[in-house]
């Protein structure tokens, strides 16, 4: 491989699959799945895998809008994390009726 841009962004998607998998292990408690039924299996993996296809989603969309050359996936979530809902409801205080 003679392109170091290729090269790098192959790098870059490796280290995504190793934090995703580091999340699923660490984060979502993934560690062993002791179940003896398997619709609590299926359901214990059903998370997980639609947080990995979402994260993957989420990686896309940074690499179209240049925003993996600035933050990984994990520092977007970390950010992201600090993000709340405001619901205005057209007043403040009580009315002076």
């Amino acid at each position: 491989m003679k392109d170091p841009a290729l090269a790098l962004r192959i790098y870059r998607d490796k280290d995504a699959v190793e934090k995703c998998f580091d999340d699923l292990k660490n984060r979502l408690d993934m560690k062993c799945l002791r179940m003896h039924e398997r619709f609590s299996t299926d359901g214990r993996l059903l998370v997980p895998f639609i947080a990995v296809t979402l994260m993957s989603v989420l990686w896309n969309k940074m690499g179209e809008l240049k925003l993996d050359e600035k933050f990984t996936v994990r520092q977007l979530l970390v950010d992201l994390e600090t993000l709340s809902e405001v619901k205005f409801s057209g007043r403040y205080g009580k009315s002076a009726d």
